[in-house]
């Protein structure tokens, strides 16, 4: 201004502590001028429009620094302008004839630096880079626009140019780069000519600001229209940023397995943005394949849609595992140190052989839960290693991964040395990443079920009816019924039986029955087979499951139909056993066949009468006495008919099993 003209210009400071100001700076305030020049400047002066000056006075008022600012600090400038001096002008905000009008009054706030993560390049922290909002009272209006910044900018462009504005993508490079948004691993000189790299750093720019709209909009107009090449240099693109986050997700991840490093706050948000960078990976692959699904298999697939496919799984199983590392970490599962969490390999590893020593041949709900998982032949429960275990967050099962990684939960908060303290655990997983309640019950219900608490894994499992595994109801069921609680597993048979349709279902379901001492529902399960093939396997083992339970006995009065009649007949001459061939004469005399109950005395007397056993002659010899009494009733001529008249039953064919 002219020493002999008064300054009359509005003059507004924004407070705002700049990360960008050094500390050592007496005044390290960003000062923002909003100036009218027609009002102070005469007519002759070559500025004739109002402006808002941004300044860093930590900079500004260095000794190194010109006197006067580069002529390229606009905010419209394409390069990137000077570290302390930034101007936006209003001529294009006040309307018709802006260059002549004042502005009386103003109101600037909002001034926020783009928001960058670590490390933030330097030009990101210039005057040029803020975000600014602006309020102005003129002679007849008031006024109210925004300035984005250089690098707000540059992004809000390239979200409005589309997939179209990457078909020639050098001003929208240009853009970027002036703006200081391509990452270090784009400088590579002289390169940047090139279309290929150009738009691979365009789509970069956009991953990494979240523009997950041009990224889907490019790769399906790429599907759709392009070319080969628009194809490959995707894949080649998404390969080379999966590989770059895998390689982020090592650096971050291995050391809290080590117990060398914690994750403190910047580190934290660094964290947090690699998941988000896989997620919106994973969202855009699965937009780009999802239409494939039902039009090609795996196989139909080119190489270059089966590399994206296999870049869609890393992605997706990457950021699923990072999600639960970050959840340990906030859990205090992680990392790993003595003073902390340490990972009991060793008290997991003695329980679970002595519980697996006391199922034999039989396995555990937990070996059942961990071959649903694909991909994981080789994992046995529990890992030897923390960093073992949460490997399973790499296979594709997610229900599967949840019920495992709340069961690992049950058994660390059940473990004496840690008692009390992670009780809790099971709750905020399943809040965390929304398990769904009743596969949360399930899992804790097959925990209490391997532990043998089945009171416990009874009301769990239960609780909301729904299958989530097609062995879910036999394990449960066969695992009661070996620990010696029938009337458990008959309750369980019950609310699930209906689900079990399958050959070794019905068998299971036989046993239970059986043990449970009801032999009438047991008889109701069969009889649909008698005409199938498995009727004899069914029977077999029906009369099996009675025999060991001593109770076949039972089976002398109850009613049996033809089929049912002529089956237990055999399989009592044919069983090995002594007393089984001693209940088939106290069967005939039962149904009043007295001549094939003398027959089959006449058969067994022998072998009664060597034995050493003084009970067994004895039996035989109340027998003899029996059956003279009943052969003494019988009209002369029955006692003279031949064999095949003796009983008129269905023929059967018999395997005993």
């Amino acid at each position: 201004c002219s020493p002999s003209y008064p300054v009359a210009l509005p003059l507004v400071l924004l407070l705002s502590l700049l990360s960008c100001c050094s500390p050592s700076r007496p005044v390290a305030l960003p000062l923002i001028l909003l100036l009218s020049p027609s009002s102070c400047y005469p007519p002759s002066r070559p500025i004739t429009l109002p402006l808002v000056l941004s300044l860093s006075l930590s900079s500004c008022y260095s000794p190194s620094r010109p006197v006067a600012p580069p002529s390229s600090c606009s905010s419209s400038s394409r390069v990137l302008g000077c570290s302390y001096f930034a101007f936006f002008s209003l001529n294009h905000c006040l309307g018709p004839g802006g260059a002549g009008k004042s502005v009386l009054d103003a109101v600037v706030g909002g001034a926020t630096p783009f928001p960058s993560l670590p490390p933030v390049p330097e030009s990101h922290m210039w005057p040029s880079s803020l975000s600014i909002d602006f309020r102005g009272l003129t002679e007849d209006s008031v006024v109210q626009c925004s300035f984005f910044g250089l690098q707000r900018n540059a992004v809000h462009e390239l979200c409005c140019a589309g997939p179209a504005g990457l078909a020639v993508p050098q001003r929208l490079f240009s853009l970027c780069e002036s703006a200081d948004l391509l990452l270090p691993a784009w400088d590579l000189g002289s390169e940047q000519s090139d279309t290929r790299f150009q738009r691979k750093a365009l789509l970069s720019v956009a991953l990494e600001h979240d523009l997950m709209s041009l990224l889907i909009g490019c790769s399906r107009a790429w599907m759709d229209g392009g070319s080969d090449s628009d194809l490959a240099l995707l894949a080649e693109w998404v390969g080379l940023k999966v590989g770059e986050l895998m390689d982020e997700k090592y650096r971050l991840c291995h050391p809290l397995f080590t117990g060398s490093a914690h994750l403190d706050t910047p580190t934290l948000v660094y964290f947090r943005r690699t998941i988000a960078l896989l997620r919106h990976l994973g969202n855009l692959l699965h937009s780009v394949l999802s239409p494939l699904s039902q039009l090609e298999t795996e196989h139909a697939m080119g190489e270059t849609l089966q590399g994206l496919l296999t870049h869609y799984h890393t992605a997706v199983m990457s950021w699923q595992l990072l999600e639960v590392i970050e959840w340990c970490v906030n859990s205090r599962l992680l990392p790993l140190s003595s003073a902390g969490f340490t990972y009991p390999s060793s008290a997991l590893g003695r329980l679970y052989d002595a519980l697996r020593g006391r199922q034999q041949p039989h396995k555990l709900a937990i070996d059942h839960i961990v071959e649903e998982l694909q991909g994981a032949d080789d994992f046995l429960y529990p890992a030897h290693a923390f960093e073992g275990f949460l490997a399973v967050f790499t296979t594709p099962n997610i229900h599967t991964q949840h019920c495992l990684m709340i069961y690992f939960l049950c058994d660390i908060a059940a473990m004496e040395e840690v008692k009390g303290r992670f009780q809790k655990l099971v709750q905020d997983y399943s809040a965390a990443f929304r398990v769904p309640p009743a596969l949360r019950s399930l899992a804790q219900g097959l925990w209490a079920l391997d532990h043998g608490n089945f009171e416990e894994a009874l009301k769990l499992i239960t609780g909301d009816g729904v299958q989530w595994f097609p062995w879910q109801h036999s394990v449960v069921m066969a695992a009661m019924l070996r620990g010696g609680e029938p009337k458990l597993a008959l309750r369980y048979s019950h609310l699930f039986g209906r689900f079990m349709s399958s050959l070794p279902d019905a068998k299971l379901r036989v046993s239970v029955l059986v043990a449970a001492e009801t032999i009438s529902p047991a008889l109701d399960i069969l009889r649909p087979f008698q005409n199938s093939e498995s009727s004899v396997e069914l029977y077999t083992h029906f009369l099996d499951c009675c025999f060991q339970t001593k109770q076949l006995r039972k089976l002398v009065g109850f009613p049996l139909d033809d089929y049912e009649e002529d089956f237990f007949c055999g399989y009592l001459e044919d069983h090995p056993c002594l007393q089984a061939q001693e209940l088939l004469v106290a069967f005939y005399l039962q149904r009043s066949r007295f001549l094939e109950a003398r027959q089959m005395n006449e058969k067994i007397k022998p072998i009664a009468m060597a034995d050493t056993d003084p009970k067994v002659k004895e039996r035989s010899q109340f027998r003899d006495s029996l059956l003279t009494g009943y052969l003494r009733c019988m009209p002369s001529i029955l006692l003279e008919l031949p064999p095949q008249y003796l009983h008129t039953g269905t023929a059967t064919q018999r395997s005993v099993v």
